[in-house]
């Protein structure tokens, strides 16, 4: 079940198909009030949504087939989210943003930094 319109989360405009998650497990874990996520209120659930519908927004598919979508904000931090068969699987804001990984999307590739050590 995804959370669509007036799902678990609020009333959420119309999207074009991307959606947030119905599980409360995974939503506190994406939602919380940690460094580089987002505090789970109607508003930031809305702003996930906004932007993994607007394919101005998408990075690209990363090697594990997730679909990547991030934008920058005013303040300089990179809000990101990343889609598998249509659901969001995870979402935050990195400050400083990161840059796009053909590998691992916006996620850390551990072989880059390794390779840089050297």
């Amino acid at each position: 079940m995804c959370e669509k319109g007036g799902g678990l989360g609020g009333d959420f405009k119309e999207s074009k198909g991307y959606a947030l998650p119905s599980g409360a497990a995974q939503l506190s874990h994406m939602f919380r009030d940690e460094p580089g996520h987002l505090p789970d209120t109607p508003a930031n659930r809305q702003l996930i949504v906004e932007l993994v519908n607007d394919e101005n927004n998408r990075l690209g598919i990363d090697h594990r087939g997730l679909v990547w979508y991030a934008k920058n904000d005013i303040d300089g931090s990179q809000l990101w989210a990343s889609i598998y068969k249509g659901i969001v699987q995870n979402c935050g804001r990195n400050d400083p943003p990161r840059p796009w990984d053909d590998e691992t999307g916006l996620s850390k590739n551990i072989n880059n930094i390794f390779k840089r050590r050297k």
